[in-house]
């Protein structure tokens, strides 16, 4: 008789593959290739000195903010990718709710708006922000 036995140690390059942690747990910074384990979940850190927090039982002490103007620099450069995927789908796109639509289709935009909007966030955070509206 087999006895199937729980696992006890899990590894994160399995884990990890589609849903890998891309902001520190304690600072939000980008994720290197620190990883930290606790309670069933994987927590990314930035460096060790976040890992260390981590292992402490510290999680993240601040809340994101939501940048009006990047979200309207997303839809903006989503705006193409819509475009595109109105004329794969001959038209149907624009005819239908967007639950309706592909969900290969959805997740294209989507991806699209979130990528943008972050890729405006980083250009923030690297070069300041004054008032111009340009990044």
């Amino acid at each position: 008789m087999v006895f199937l036995q729980k696992q006890t140690q899990k590894y994160h390059f399995n884990a990890l593959r589609n849903d890998r942690p891309s902001l520190c747990g304690i600072c939000c910074q980008p994720v290197g290739g620190l990883l930290f384990y606790r309670d069933e979940k994987w927590f990314g850190a930035c460096s060790r000195a976040c890992q260390a927090k981590l292992k402490e039982g510290k999680t993240l002490e601040q809340m994101a903010q939501l940048s009006e103007k990047g979200l309207e620099h997303a839809i903006v450069r989503a705006r193409e990718k819509y475009i595109k995927l109105n004329k794969e789908s001959n038209g149907e796109t624009m005819n239908k709710a967007l639950h309706e639509w592909q969900a290969e289709h959805r997740r294209a935009l989507f991806t699209t708006l979130v990528r943008e909007y972050l890729d405006y966030a980083i250009a923030q955070a690297r070069n300041g922000v004054d008032g111009s509206n340009e990044i």
